[in-house]
């Protein structure tokens, strides 16, 4: 995964807002000029959880309690930024996901993927008084938001270590702790030292698994892709890897960029492009898409029994259409590559889309990119980040 490049820029990114030493003072009045964050005024909270009141309230008091957390204070200036950010922005879903049921209930399902999503588009397009925040910042606010309930409810997942490695390939989970133990002090309920003793485990239980403030490794890349693709292997045990061939997996919005890295990077491997299929059945993008996918699936097969190496363009931008193509990959024996491909700035996603003989209706392109998944290295052999 080539992510060094983007760090290097990441450590040069400090979001303007960004409280700093030695008073540390939140500048409230402009970031609540902000239309996001404006729109979390009013939205209502389960009282049992959240008696402090609405989503607003809470995200203040989250963002107070991180600024008084002295492990926060000593990170280094980009990283602080990365982790008010992601204090911020972590329940900005909520007022799209919140109901009440019929009996008064209160619940906001699915608003920490929604809002990893959402979180991520903000900083695409430019958060607050800033422009585009690069690749590395967005990625890792995406994720912690994301990710941010893990600390308190790790211990409940069918598999809590391998919930937390997949994790921890993404971010880093000293992160994920601030954030977890700042988004409970920014509360009131009655189980508060409870669940800060949840987190406290949580941190405990990252460091004995060495990925507290690093990436878990592997004995290989293969030996990682078997680990999250099994119930029941161990993540050092090393797999024999007898693969003789490689599917690259393209991801990315529309006009991100897949066609011109398959020209520069891939131009001499064999293709599979959904959107030569629809193109030579003249069939719209819109219209049903089983024919295109089951002519290139028969297309992949006999490339993959044949184990030729081959390219596989389109979208991908959920895990979920993802998924059912790796296992067919994997199931035939195949290394697997995802190449994911983000512009600079949503700007410059937009003008590029313009410029192309068949562009997707702007609407249409902000609703993909709120449902956009950035693929993550638990998916696959290696991933391959073009971005910035």
């Amino acid at each position: 995964m080539n992510n060094s490049k983007h760090m290097h820029v990441a450590r040069q990114y400090v979001w303007t807002l960004t409280p700093t030493a030695p008073n540390w003072r939140i500048d409230w009045n402009a970031i609540q000029t902000i239309p996001e964050i404006q729109a979390l005024r009013g939205c209502i909270q389960d009282p049992q959880h959240h008696a402090e009141g609405d989503v607003l309230t809470h995200t203040m008091m989250v963002c107070e309690a991180l600024t008084r957390i002295e492990s926060w204070r000593e990170l280094p200036e980009y990283e602080r930024s990365i982790v008010f950010l992601a204090a911020l922005l972590h329940d900005i879903a909520k007022p799209v996901c919140t109901e009440r049921d019929e009996n008064g209930n209160i619940s906001s399902r699915e608003h920490t993927k929604l809002g990893a999503s959402m979180s991520r588009l903000l900083l695409w397009q430019g958060f607050g008084p800033d422009g585009a925040a690069p690749f590395a910042v967005r990625h890792a606010v995406d994720r912690m938001v994301r990710y941010s309930g893990l600390p308190l409810w790790f211990l409940d997942k069918a598999d809590p270590v391998k919930a937390t490695l997949k994790a921890a390939l993404s971010l880093r989970m000293n992160w994920l702790c601030l954030l977890a133990e700042a988004d409970v002090r920014g509360r009131s309920c009655t189980d508060k030292n409870e669940l800060l003793e949840r987190v406290a485990l949580f941190e405990q239980f990252c460091n004995e698994h060495n990925c507290l403030k690093q990436a878990p490794t592997f004995p290989s890349d293969h030996s990682r892709f078997s680990y999250f693709r099994s119930e029941s292997q161990l993540p050092d045990r090393l797999v024999h890897d007898d693969r003789k061939l490689e599917v690259t997996m393209m991801s990315g919005l529309p006009a991100s960029g897949k066609d011109y890295w398959i020209e520069t990077s891939a131009k001499e491997t064999p293709l599979i492009s959904l959107d030569r299929i629809r193109a030579a059945q003249k069939i719209d993008a819109t219209d049903d898409q089983n024919p295109v996918i089951a002519e290139a699936r028969e297309s992949a097969k006999a490339y993959l029994r044949r184990g030729t190496s081959f390219v596989w363009n389109a979208t991908n931008i959920s895990r979920f259409m993802r998924s059912g193509l790796l296992d067919l990959f994997a199931n035939y024996g195949a290394r697997v590559r995802i190449v994911y491909c983000e512009p600079a700035s949503y700007a410059e996603l937009l003008s590029r889309n313009s410029a192309r003989k068949h562009p997707v209706p702007a609407a249409i392109l902000e609703r993909l990119s709120r449902r956009l998944e950035v693929p993550e290295l638990s998916e696959s052999h290696s991933i391959n980040f073009i971005a910035d």
